[in-house]
């Protein structure tokens, strides 16, 4: 029992999850369906912008966040959702598309 207060006590009560690496990561996470819609109707020069422009900000989040020491919960968890998000829209589209081996 003393040992689960001590624990309780030195968890945050709350966190900040307006930090920038999770605004980019939740730019990102919007960015998908955006890329799958742009790549099922043959736009794919914006398509590639959009998705060079994820790949950046998967970079920079994650360094920002390490270097500022600003990690969060939250970004943990969307992180990874916001890249698989994007791989699966993107193989999807291009599924639909006929464009996979």
């Amino acid at each position: 029992p003393l040992l689960s207060k001590r624990l309780l006590a030195s968890l945050p009560i709350r966190e900040n999850i307006y930090t920038i690496p999770n605004i980019l990561t939740l730019s990102r996470l919007i960015a998908a369906p955006i890329i799958g819609y742009l790549t099922v109707h043959d736009q794919h020069v914006a398509a590639l912008a959009l998705f060079i422009y994820a790949g950046a900000t998967d970079l920079v989040d994650g360094w920002i966040a390490r270097k500022w020491n600003l990690q969060t919960v939250v970004g943990t968890v969307i992180d990874p959702t916001a890249d698989k998000t994007l791989m699966t829209v993107l193989t999807v589209s291009l599924a639909m598309k006929g464009a996979l081996p």
